[in-house]
């Protein structure tokens, strides 16, 4: 819908200003979430007060940075718009900060109906005040009000979904030293898992005009669905169950490598068939100014495969508490796309860099297998099956399709 209200070059700035956010998100990251999910204490009040603390002021800092960065940004892309779009969203993470540990400490507890259910109340919100904003006034600063709307919805709800769970100042120094020593090795994964995710855009943005930003941005959109549903499914309920299986002496290694399969076996199929029906899709439901995302969204949903692959091992390896196979991984992945990135370029244009990115996390890929043979979990048999059988079900539909 909002393809047909605002230009490609909304979407590219946009981008641009989502990257941003999330590098600074990330790159302050102490895992205070996994904390909370993954520490035997994460539950205890002292903790929890700890923990919540550390958040609002990691959520006020980034304000902070985000402010100062939007003068410098806005004149590296000459983009003077950028500034004021920066002064304003600025305010996401503060929110942010101030949301409860509720939604973390319902996760440790498997209880997930009533955050689903607020999460997805807060994106809807979000989404019919772009729509709404769009409609009446069709620039970026609708999209920039939905997430506003979102980051204020999400906080809000956080704080009444589990009213028994009542956020409160707090410190503890030995709760802070767990959960800054846990989360050491996040922060510097969270730092190159960002890299390894948004580098193609920061690249593109640099190399073509800014409504190819917007096409591949629209086609990264779709083709990262898949990826963020299985994010959000590990990190609710196959973190979780990861954690409590693995802190017992008799873990049940063999059920968690079954719940790994079928989740496996659905992905790939359901991406096999989204990258059959992408084509009719697009051409249904935007307009043909769009249609160029297209071709970026076949390339992209191979990498997704790859992806949705290193996550459900990656996921292990947190709960392991093995989360510097995670920083190596990514790190490889960072250094496979910037030997590919002009190559690709110079012999697809921006195309390859489509190319470049899904085949950057193939290497971060087999780093999280080889984390994952450590603590007897890697199932490589089994993964390569699903990979033919996916690309055979791919080329099959095509032919009847």
């Amino acid at each position: 819908m909002l393809t047909r209200l605002l230009a490609p070059d909304a979407f590219g700035l946009m981008a641009i200003v989502v990257i941003l956010l999330t590098g600074l998100e990330m790159l302050s990251d102490v895992g205070i979430d996994a904390s909370l999910i993954q520490n035997r204490r994460g539950d205890k009040l002292p903790f929890v007060k700890t923990a919540w603390t550390i958040k609002v002021l990691r959520g006020i800092l980034i304000s902070g940075v985000v402010v100062a960065l939007a003068g410098p940004v806005s004149q590296f892309y000459g983009k003077p718009e950028l500034y004021e779009i920066l002064l304003i969203i600025a305010i996401c993470p503060m929110l942010d900060g101030f949301s409860s540990n509720a939604p973390a400490l319902a996760t440790r507890q498997l209880w997930m109906g009533r955050v689903t259910v607020a999460r997805l109340a807060s994106h809807l919100l979000a989404i019919c005040v772009m729509i709404g904003w769009a409609w009446f006034s069709p620039t970026v600063w609708a999209i920039v009000a939905g997430h506003l709307v979102n980051a204020a919805a999400v906080m809000v709800s956080s704080h009444f979904i589990f009213p028994k769970w009542k956020a409160k100042f707090g410190w503890e120094r030995e709760c802070a030293w767990e959960i800054i020593h846990f989360g050491k090795w996040i922060f510097l994964t969270s730092m190159l898992i960002f890299l390894a995710g948004q580098i193609d855009r920061l690249s593109l943005a640099k190399l073509v005009p800014l409504d190819v930003v917007g096409f591949y941005s629209i086609g990264f959109m779709w083709a990262a669905l898949p990826v963020q549903a299985v994010q959000t499914w590990i990190a609710k309920i196959v973190f979780p169950l990861s954690s409590k299986v693995l802190r017992e002496t008799d873990a049940d290694r063999e059920g968690l490598r079954d719940y790994r399969r079928r989740l496996m076996l659905v992905c790939v199929m359901s991406i096999a068939l989204a990258a059959v029906l992408a084509e009719p899709f697009f051409r249904l439901i935007y307009p043909e100014t769009y249609w160029p995302s297209i071709e970026f969204l076949t390339v992209l949903l191979a990498g997704s495969v790859v992806r949705i692959f290193d996550e459900s091992y990656r996921v292990y390896n947190l709960a392991a508490d093995q989360v510097k196979y995670t920083t190596f991984g990514s790190a490889i992945s960072i250094l496979i796309f910037a030997v590919l990135l002009m190559p690709c370029y110079s012999a697809f244009g921006a195309h390859g860099i489509a190319v470049a990115y899904s085949l950057s996390h193939v290497g971060s890929l087999f780093v999280s297998i080889f984390g994952a043979q450590k603590i007897q979990l890697s199932d490589l048999r089994f993964d390569v099956f699903v990979i033919v059988l996916g690309g055979a079900s791919y080329f099959l539909l095509n032919v009847l399709i």
